[in-house]
């Protein structure tokens, strides 16, 4: 659960401004955010191979057989828009508002619903 956390801050890091200056002033991080944040980069450095390394064969494969007639090149470069256009919406799915959850309960004819 930690590392979730973790790799979810760093991507979201990643993609968001610094907010004031002690983001970026590593004096003012005490030594355990300091081992937080390298920690949650590695992660986020590892998830980004893993992907890589799992969707980079498969997209090379697909735009080979949708365009047989390109180079190697433009192959790359089709499958280097892809992967990073599919780590962003990874990014931009993390980022979305959790998910609500309800219970009703029924007294009398009256449903009451709560969410949380």
């Amino acid at each position: 659960m930690r590392l979730v956390l973790i790799l979810i801050f760093t991507l979201l890091s990643g993609c968001a401004e610094p907010r004031s200056d002690e983001t970026l002033d590593p004096s003012f991080w005490t030594e355990e955010r300091k081992a937080l944040y390298y920690q949650g980069r590695e992660a986020g450095r590892q998830y980004r191979e893993r992907y890589i390394a799992a969707k980079r064969p498969a997209l090379q494969l697909k735009f080979r057989h949708e365009y047989p007639t390109m180079t190697e090149e433009e192959i790359d470069v089709l499958v280097n828009d892809a992967l990073q256009e599919g780590l962003r919406q990874e990014a931009e799915r993390r980022r979305g508002s959790p998910p609500i959850n309800c219970t009703s309960s029924h007294l009398g004819n009256t449903t009451y619903t709560d969410c949380y």
